[in-house]
C-alpha cells in the first residue's frame, strides 16, 4: 500500500508539470472539455448524471459508466467519495475533467470492495446533468 502512495506522489509530480493541470489542496485536475459558461454548478445536495471512468494510477480501470444505459449514471453527490464531493461542485454540465485523487480523497486506508486500502485514483468525469440543485 505504501508503494502505491509513493508511486502516486511520483505520478502527481510529473502530472503537475503537464499543460493545463491545476491544483487545489490534495487534488490535481485538468479540464479536458468545457461546457456552456452559464451552466449550473452542482451542490452537495444535487444529483449528478455523469459519464465516468475510474482507474488506479497504473491505468487499470476499476469502474466505468460505459455499460450503463446511454453510458451514464446518476448519483446523489453528497454520498460519493471526498474527491468527488470536492471537485464535482466546480464542474458545469458539458465539462469533462480528469482528476487525480490521493487515498484520503478516495477510499482511504480501509479501501472498499475491489478497492485496496491506500489506493490513489484517477477519474475522468463528464458532467451531463444536475438535478435538485438550488437556483444560482
Amino acid at each position: 500500500a505504501t508503494g502505491n502512495a509513493s508511486r502516486f506522489d511520483q505520478v502527481v509530480a510529473a502530472y503537475a508539470k503537464a499543460p493545463g493541470v491545476k491544483t487545489i489542496p490534495g487534488i490535481q485536475y485538468k479540464v479536458l472539455k468545457s461546457g456552456p459558461a452559464d451552466g449550473v454548478h452542482p451542490q452537495r445536495s444535487s444529483t449528478v448524471k455523469v459519464r465516468y471512468v475510474g482507474s488506479f494510477i497504473d491505468g487499470k480501470v476499476f469502474d466505468s459508466s460505459k455499460d450503463e444505459p446511454d453510458g451514464a449514471v446518476s448519483f446523489p453527490l453528497g454520498r460519493l467519495i471526498p474527491g468527488w464531493t470536492t471537485v464535482v461542485p466546480m464542474i458545469r454540465p458539458g465539462d469533462e475533467w480528469e482528476i487525480y485523487l490521493p487515498p484520503e480523497y478516495a477510499y482511504g486506508v480501509a479501501g472498499k470492495d475491489i478497492i485496496p486500502g491506500n489506493a490513489a485514483m484517477v477519474f475522468r468525469i463528464e458532467l451531463l446533468e444536475v438535478t435538485d440543485a438550488p437556483a444560482s
